[in-house]
């Protein structure tokens, strides 16, 4: 599809402008594929239809990119306007770009800022007045007032603020602010910033009377500002992150030294640490003839403006070492350590189970069933037991902490917990659990962030072990569960909130349409699941829970519960009821018989639904559970044509539960 109706060029055109101007850097690692291969793993992929950026998993036109990269497009087409002017009253650019030069020019300068800045950078974080002021006075730093006029849920707190600056392939710096950063007095907020494409922020030298040409980078402002008294003469380049240091390679001549200061991160892996990434572009800015050197402190963890708030400023200065050089910098994926040992030497770890055989310490569970069926009733249940210690229906229980993500029926549920505690005769007031105040979305980075900030705040009180999502639909975020990326990237959230804070997180979900299919959206999510339950309840009899996977054990067998009313009561033991005299009540789970098919209720069968039988409890005897439906068809030897309308039977539609390729006898009723 041409893109000449918006620029007046072919995209071949379009392609070849842009390798030879923003992209210049970019190789061809393809026959139309065009890749940065300075990265370790290039995200942003240029051909003749189009852009795709692979992290993001989006793409456009290449003349949606052409206008991403300058205000000044008319080279690129005739009557082309590159962006909207701006609406009129106070309304802002939706663009982050354009919002972040509103609130830059919106933002207190000179002496209306001075007071407010130095309130944070010398009042909070210590660092001498004489190191700013000259940025003060110039307008680089400046002070943001609280938006007062927001909504209370979005009000924008006070910010000190600084700008970044889009560097060219060139080296040149447009003059246009692209991003802002904001920085806090409360702390730094999990969005900092406002714009997309600003690469660096240049501070001028603290002595511009002698400069030494030389560019000092680091990561952080308050850094930067903390090191300018060391190094009056250099220019400081503020990067706000070691994904922003590769930009130096524009940046940097080879009449211009760089020096970079990188950040000692003790990051868990070592490929991701900020002195990785400082060697890597040092060895390219030697390449292109620039003299680069690259320092990190010897304390991990410990960076200038920790060392000023400690009095060690001139301690952490003399323990600056050189960036060890990585010849090989994929081998820093391998955790320390590593070796191939046979298995007789490795220690076998023993589980820890939280309840019985029903879930495990660590690992991901899911509850899934149709609408109505008790899904949550058994999640709370089982939250409440891990919360007090009690033991679950006789399985014994590992007590701890508990999260409870409510998205669904969450008025109902102190109804639920007051019945449980009149049920089973414990108190849950003093229990380690807590409920969300709202749902959220943990396919958003931002949200994310703040959750597991949340969670943070919870671990540091209390030894938690179980997280319970209720419902994953209403924590999607509304996006599509049957696309893998989407869902793939829920589940990364996921296993990263069970592998830092050790717990095991239990997700509620619901069936699709064809319940025999299993739960709805993508096989990544089933893929990924350590132990999976269906919840199943016919008309008003019991609810009935069969363990459909079990990924390192055998299922547990299947279990039935009636839901029993109870009458509310007060903490005075009181009953409580309607101006009609008519009780409160909600409901517990009580054990109650699995039910059994009625031989009646089978359908006659064929030869090949009764060799489907045959195999299938060969295999349970043989210990398999669930069973492959690829080991049936073989083994009852049942073409692969008539095999498929096999499953379709109201014989093997009653009487099993097939999902991703496994089958699990139902219980009927």
């Amino acid at each position: 599809m041409s893109d000449r109706g918006a620029t007046g060029f072919s995209n071949q055109a379009l392609l070849d402008q842009l390798l030879a101007g923003p992209y210049a850097h970019f190789t061809k690692v393809g026959e139309d594929d065009y890749r940065d291969c300075s990265e370790r793993n290039p995200g942003l992929s240029l051909s003749s239809n189009g852009y795709y950026d692979h992290k993001a998993g989006k793409g456009g036109s290449l003349s949606e990119l052409a206008r991403d990269e300058s205000r000044d497009v008319s080279h690129w087409g005739p009557h082309h306007e590159h962006y909207s002017s701006k609406p009129s009253g106070n309304k802002t650019e939706k663009a982050t770009s354009d919002t972040a030069a509103y609130l830059w020019e919106k933002a207190n300068i000179g002496e209306e800022a001075r007071a407010d800045i130095e309130e944070y950078l010398t009042g909070i974080r210590r660092i001498p007045p004489e190191n700013y002021m000259d940025l003060i006075d110039t307008g680089l730093l400046r002070y943001l007032p609280a938006d007062e006029k927001s909504s209370p849920d979005e009000k924008r707190p006070p910010a000190l603020v600084h700008p970044f600056k889009f560097i060219e392939q060139d080296g040149s710096i447009r003059t246009a602010v692209r991003k802002i950063q904001l920085t806090r007095k409360e702390g730094n907020p999990r969005k900092p910033h406002f714009g997309s494409d600003g690469h660096l922020t240049i501070l001028p030298p603290l002595d511009p009377t002698n400069p030494d040409n030389c560019f000092l980078a680091t990561e952080g402002l308050e850094n930067a500002l903390t090191m300018r008294s060391f190094y009056p003469r250099k220019q400081f380049v503020v990067t706000n992150g070691k994904s922003n240091l590769k930009h130096l390679l524009r940046l940097a001549k080879p009449e211009i030294g760089v020096l970079i200061i990188a950040d000692h991160d003790d990051h868990a892996k070592p490929h991701e640490n900020g002195q990785l990434e400082a060697a890597r572009v040092r060895r390219q800015l030697r390449d292109q003839g620039v003299n680069c050197v690259a320092m990190k402190p010897r304390q991990p963890n410990w960076d200038a403006n920790a060392a000023l708030q400690e009095n060690k400023l001139e301690e952490w200065r003399n323990l600056l070492v050189e960036v060890p050089e990585y010849e090989k910098p994929e081998q820093l994926k391998l955790p320390k350590g590593f070796r191939f040992v046979p298995f007789g030497e490795s220690a076998m770890q023993i589980p820890e189970m939280l309840v019985g055989r029903i879930l495990e310490c660590g690992t991901l569970a899911e509850l899934y069933g149709d609408s109505n069926t008790g899904k949550s009733f058994v999640a709370l249940d089982l939250a409440f037991s891990v919360a007090t210690g009690c033991q679950w229906h006789g399985e014994a229980v590992r007590q701890g902490g508990v999260l409870y993500f409510a998205g669904e029926g969450e008025r109902g549920l102190s109804r639920r917990a007051r019945a449980w505690e009149i049920a089973r005769g414990q108190s849950l007031k003093e229990a380690p659990i807590d409920q969300s105040s709202g749902v959220t979305d943990l396919t958003d980075k931002q949200c994310r962030e703040e959750v597991l900030d949340r969670i943070r705040e919870k671990a540091e009180q209390v030894s938690l072990k179980l997280v319970v999502i209720d419902t994953l639909s209403r924590h999607f975020g509304g996006k599509d569960e049957n696309q893998t990326s989407e869902m793939s990237q829920f589940v990364s959230a996921l296993d990263n909130m069970r592998q830092e804070f050790g717990v095991t997180v239990l997700l509620v979900h619901h069936t699709g349409k064809d319940a025999n299919k299993g739960p709805r959206g993508s096989n990544a999510l089933r893929a990924a699941l350590d132990n999976e339950i269906l919840v199943t309840r016919k008309d008003h009899g019991p609810v009935v829970l069969t363990n459909t996977k079990m990924k390192d054990a055998e299922p547990f067998r299947p279990m039935a519960f009636q839901l029993v009313a109870v009458n509310l009561q007060d903490d005075q033991g009181r009953e409580l009821a309607d101006e009609y005299g008519q009780p409160f009540t909600s409901c517990v789970l009580e054990p109650a018989e699995v039910p059994r098919q009625s031989p009646r209720a089978q359908p006659k069968k064929g030869s090949n639904q009764e060799n489907f039988d045959r195999v299938f409890a060969q295999q349970q005897q043989l210990g398999q559970s669930p069973v492959s439906l690829n080991v049936i068809r073989s083994e009852a030897d049942i073409p692969r044509k008539r095999f498929g309308e096999l499953l379709s039977s109201q014989y093997i539609q009653q009487k099993y539960h097939i999902a991703d390729n496994y089958v699990v006898l139902k219980c009927l009723d």
